[in-house]
């Protein structure tokens, strides 16, 4: 079925997507960055970006390791491209299964307890997204100071691809 954006345009547009402060290798307070955040409303369905096999459904955020964010979760789909975390999730898909490019396999939760007024457009809802290198079980960690973590690649080039190839199929739609 190809590349699909994953969340549906109701529920994002481009310029939200584009937050500088949620971009790959953003230099944050106590770590870098290691994926996009894609801002959106809570409880936005979260799209396979491409056909892929569920590695694995595990812990994302939350306490006791941070007092600001909540307890969310990360779906990781092997597929063409490699391993896709989505994360700050809610899913119900296990370890094994099979999806299909375009098909829901999780709901956006907050991950916030306040959204940050210092950024524009923020939102306490969001989809984190990170790409790894296939064979990747689980998320890694960017410390501040350190290179990037071996396997770990920046998914907005795929993000770029998905989101133009839905423009391009809107276009065509009736």
């Amino acid at each position: 079925m190809g590349l699909h954006f994953p969340l549906p345009r109701y529920v994002t547009d481009f310029l939200r997507f584009m937050s500088k402060q949620g971009a790959f290798g953003a230099v944050r307070k106590y770590d870098v960055h290691t994926g996009i955040d894609l801002y959106t409303i809570e409880g936005a369905p979260v799209l396979a970006m491409e056909d892929g096999v569920v590695v694995s459904v595990t812990d994302f955020t939350g306490p006791p390791e941070s007092p600001w964010w909540l307890p969310t979760k990360a779906v990781l789909i092997e597929g063409a491209s490699g391993v896709l975390c989505y994360g700050e999730v809610v899913s119900y898909l296990v370890a094994g299964e099979k999806v299909q490019s375009g098909e829901p396999i999780a709901n956006v939760v907050p991950v916030l307890r306040e959204a940050r007024k210092d950024i524009p457009g923020h939102s306490r809802f969001m989809l984190h997204l990170e790409l790894y290198e296939h064979g990747t079980k689980a998320p890694k960690e960017w410390k501040l100071g350190e290179p990037c973590p071996q396997g770990l690649l920046d998914p907005t080039p795929l993000l770029y691809r998905a989101w133009n190839k839905r423009a391009v199929t809107n276009l065509r739609s009736p």
